[in-house]
């Protein structure tokens, strides 16, 4: 079965391939039970205001209700923060980016960079998925192993479709929306990995999804339970094969999320900022980077 270290890294990176403008079923008609995500109340040192709320990228369509702390401070907010731009992205132009930057030389084929072993395995599962292996051969690891945590994924039930971002796009929608990166940004993060890493992560992306992690990673979230978070996510920083992966998806990226909220607060007085709920936790985390740079960080706290 995949490992915790795949699960946490699947739903930021299938996250990519989001459709913008899906539907997502009304929030009011989801599960009434309590929730808390992690959520942090920012002040710039020029003043302006910000609310960060940590994100799952993908869900069922139950999974979460936005708790009315959260729905207030959308409503005050005049922009929406997300990790990239929604309303400037959509599905076909991050998938034509997505093979522009993950598409092998014509001189080479995935065959050739991986151990036999794996390239046994993908032949044996590619077929399982409706994929082609001949055009899966000319794709870095990196990019077949997004295509099949995708589908994994999907077939477990959780859609972007149903993800906080989303959910949160259609309920204030008309708003102006902002990205943190660029989707290039964001894929160049794993096609700078090593050849060993980049296989690894598709030889764990070819079993099946591990039900119990998942539904672990939801619910750590729900009750924003930091502790849990950084258990699950956070259990392969010291692997040194997979250290660097970390390295690349969180600390690197977070001092880059929070260079460019800086600039957006320079213009906006008032933001929704959404990111993957791994940013908000750990010694290197996006608040903590924030608070280095001067602002005031404050943990939302739930009325009860």
């Amino acid at each position: 079965m995949i490992g915790s270290r795949v699960v946490r890294r699947a739903l930021p990176l299938c996250a990519l391939l989001a459709a913008t403008g899906c539907a997502t079923p009304d929030p009011g008609a989801r599960s009434a039970q309590r929730i808390t995500p992690l959520a942090y109340e920012l002040v710039a040192p020029n003043g302006s205001r910000a609310l960060l709320l940590g994100s799952i990228h993908l869900a069922r369509a139950d999974d979460w209700v936005l708790p009315r702390p959260i729905l207030e401070a959308l409503e005050r907010s005049d922009a929406l923060v997300f990790e990239i731009d929604l309303a400037r992205t959509s599905a076909d132009e991050m998938m034509a980016l997505m093979l522009d930057v993950g598409v092998l030389p014509p001189d080479r084929r995935l065959r050739d960079q991986l151990s036999e072993a794996t390239w046994h395995l993908l032949e044996e599962r590619a077929p399982q998925h409706g994929l082609s292996l001949d055009a899966l051969d000319r794709l870095e690891p990196w990019v077949v192993a997004l295509q099949f945590m995708g589908r994994s994924l999907s077939e477990a039930g959780f859609e972007t479709e149903h993800g906080v971002e989303q959910g949160v796009w259609n309920v204030a929608g008309s708003k102006p929306v902002r990205g943190l990166e660029t989707p290039l940004e964001q894929f160049r993060v794993f096609d700078q990995l090593e050849a060993p890493l980049q296989e690894r992560m598709l030889r764990d992306a070819l079993a099946p999804p591990d039900g119990p992690t998942l539904e672990a990673l939801v619910n750590a979230w729900r009750r924003g339970d930091v502790v849990a978070l950084e258990a699950i996510l956070f259990e392969d920083r010291n692997d040194p094969l997979m250290a660097p992966l970390h390295q690349a998806t969180y600390p690197r990226r977070n001092l880059r999320m929070a260079a460019s909220l800086t600039n957006i607060l320079l213009e906006v007085r008032h933001a929704f900022v959404v990111v993957g709920v791994g940013h908000l936790v750990g010694k290197r985390s996006l608040p903590a980077a924030l608070a280095r740079s001067g602002y005031r960080v404050e943990r939302l706290r739930y009325r009860r």
